[in-house]
């Protein structure tokens, strides 16, 4: 039983949307790949939701995800793809690539096919989307 928002919950075929966007496969992988690194986004969509997971309405502890309610989007400017600071433990001057999400027009249209999540609530929501995809319960 799914104990959560299931209208969050993605049950699209990763396979079957790609081939929708054959026309800018860059940027469809950009999308569904990259962008929800982007630190802007993950800003962004934190504010908005005002750091609450949009599954279980708990608080996001700092280990949250941005979960893709839907694959159904592409970048429309896949070669500006800018480099960020992303420190790890293992890795403190680590880098990251990620799509220029600040400066595009179509920020919010791709944001609102995603939606931060806690870590758990998104293994959850993985594992509730194959029992939604095949009726399993």
């Amino acid at each position: 039983m799914i104990k959560g928002n299931k209208e969050i919950i993605n049950t699209e075929i990763y396979y079957e949307v790609r081939k929708q966007h054959i026309y800018n496969i860059e940027g469809w992988k950009v999308f569904c790949k990259i962008a929800q690194r982007n630190p802007y986004v993950r800003k962004m969509l934190y504010e908005k939701y005002e750091g609450r997971c949009q599954f279980c309405g708990r608080v996001l502890k700092p280990n949250w995800v941005l979960y893709h309610k839907s694959y159904d989007c592409e970048c429309i400017s896949p070669e500006k793809i800018i480099t960020v600071p992303h420190p790890t433990p293992s890795c403190p001057n680590g880098k990251i690539k990620v799509p220029d999400c600040e400066n595009c027009s179509r920020v919010e249209e791709c944001t609102k096919n995603l939606s931060p999540v806690c870590k758990c609530c998104s293994r959850d929501m993985s594992i509730s989307r194959v029992s939604m995809m095949y009726d399993l319960g």
